[in-house]
């Protein structure tokens, strides 16, 4: 009898404890719960070439913004899928997109792959919007600058994301990595923005058209 997770979709594993931990994992990753990382690595060490575990574990990676393991993790996952599922070798090449930097092209591939299998759950929950922005994108950390304006580090698309006070408007600036997790305000009267780019491990800094929100205790 064939393994599945529960949404009824088989799994290309003949190990249960593997499923299991992969369920969990799942489950965690959806409830942006705590441990979803332990059990992707206690589904693949009970089956090390069961490849949605690898592909869980990259998931993972790419929302805590280190490229490095997404990138390690989805190619142990392309390195195993070929006797898997059209689905779980959708699923892979997907993420594989994302996780080099073809945010685009995975996109693309995610869209397509949740209409023939929307029970995807874990692409599902990657295909939807983010608030005032279209296609696949993800928020991290955030600053105000003295305006109002809500000024987000937003992965994927690797930008910050200047949300006007009345939401109705939203700029982005685009940065040179995928992975923007930070940002900040410093320099002149605070028009220097710094943003964090995580799969390079690099700093960098760009004029902000207005002033940050100068700090409490520090800015003063």
């Amino acid at each position: 009898m064939s393994l599945t997770d529960r949404y009824d979709l088989p799994l290309s594993t003949a190990s249960p404890e593997a499923a299991r931990h992969y369920q969990d994992g799942m489950d965690r990753l959806l409830s942006y719960g705590f441990g979803a990382d332990q059990a992707f690595a206690a589904a693949v060490a009970a089956d090390e070439g069961f490849a949605l575990g690898h592909a869980g574990a990259a998931l993972f990676a790419l929302f805590q913004g280190d490229g490095a393991a997404a990138k390690a993790s989805v190619e142990r996952a392309r390195t195993v899928v070929a006797g898997a599922t059209r689905r779980e070798q959708q699923h892979v090449g997907a993420l594989a997109a994302i996780a080099g930097g073809e945010a685009a092209r995975g996109l693309g591939l995610i869209e397509e792959h949740v209409k023939e299998f929307p029970r995807d759950a874990l692409l599902v929950n990657q295909a939807g919007s983010t608030i005032g922005l279209g296609g696949y994108q993800m928020f991290d950390s955030l600053a105000v600058d003295a305006e109002g304006h809500v000024c987000v580090a937003t992965l994927i698309t690797g930008a910050v994301s200047d949300i006007w006070p009345d939401g109705r408007r939203v700029d982005q600036y685009v940065l040179p990595d995928m992975m923007v997790t930070n940002v900040c305000f410093g320099g002149r009267d605070l028009r220097t923005a710094f943003a964090t780019l995580s799969m390079g491990g690099r700093l960098v800094s760009f004029e902000w058209p207005r002033p940050g929100l100068a700090l409490r205790y520090l800015n003063r």
